[in-house]
C-alpha cells in the first residue's frame, strides 16, 4: 500500500514538473491529454503554488507561463474556481510585466470564471485586479465603475 502510494506521489510530481516545463497552455494542454498519470485537484494545487512562488518571488515570465499550465489543468478539471485562481495570477504575471491590455483581457475572462464558482473573495480580488489596470490604461471610466462594485462586493462581505 505504501509503496502504491509513492508510486502514484512520484508519477504526479513528474506530471507536475513537465506542465511547469511546458512553454504555453497549448503545451500543457498536449501534456494533459497524453498523461496516463491521474489529473486531480493535487496536481493543479502543485502547478499553482509553483506559479505563486515564483510570483512572489518577482519571476514574472515564468510565473505567466506557470499559471498557463495551472489554467490547463483547471480546465481540464471543469473547475471554475480553479480557472479564475489561475487566471488572476497570469494576469498579475502580464500586468507586472507591462502587458496591460493583455492583463484585462485575462482579468475579465477569471471574472466569468469566479462568477460561476460563486467565489466571493475570488471575485473580488479579479475587481481590484481588472479596476487597476483600467487606471493603469487611463480608462478612468470603467475604473470607477469596477470600484463601485468592488465596494458593493465589500459590503457584502461585512454583512456576511
Amino acid at each position: 500500500m505504501v509503496a502504491l502510494l509513492l508510486s502514484k506521489a512520484t508519477a504526479q510530481s513528474s506530471l507536475a514538473e513537465r506542465l511547469l516545463a511546458a512553454p504555453d497552455q497549448q503545451a500543457a494542454a498536449a501534456i494533459l491529454a497524453a498523461a496516463s498519470d491521474p489529473i486531480d485537484q493535487q496536481l493543479f494545487e502543485a502547478v499553482r503554488k509553483s506559479a505563486q512562488a515564483r510570483l512572489d518571488k518577482r519571476e514574472h515570465a515564468p510565473a505567466l507561463r506557470e499559471f498557463n499550465a495551472a489554467l490547463a489543468v483547471a480546465q481540464r478539471l471543469n473547475s471554475a474556481a480553479d480557472s479564475a485562481a489561475a487566471y488572476l495570477g497570469a494576469g498579475i504575471a502580464q500586468f507586472r510585466t507591462g502587458q496591460l491590455s493583455a492583463s484585462l483581457a485575462t482579468y475579465d475572462k477569471g471574472y466569468a470564471q469566479a462568477v460561476d464558482s460563486g467565489d466571493k473573495l475570488l471575485l473580488a480580488n479579479l475587481l481590484r485586479s481588472r479596476g487597476v489596470s483600467y487606471s493603469s490604461l487611463l480608462r478612468f471610466p470603467e475604473a470607477l465603475a469596477v470600484a463601485v462594485l468592488g465596494f458593493g462586493m465589500i459590503a457584502i462581505f461585512n454583512r456576511n
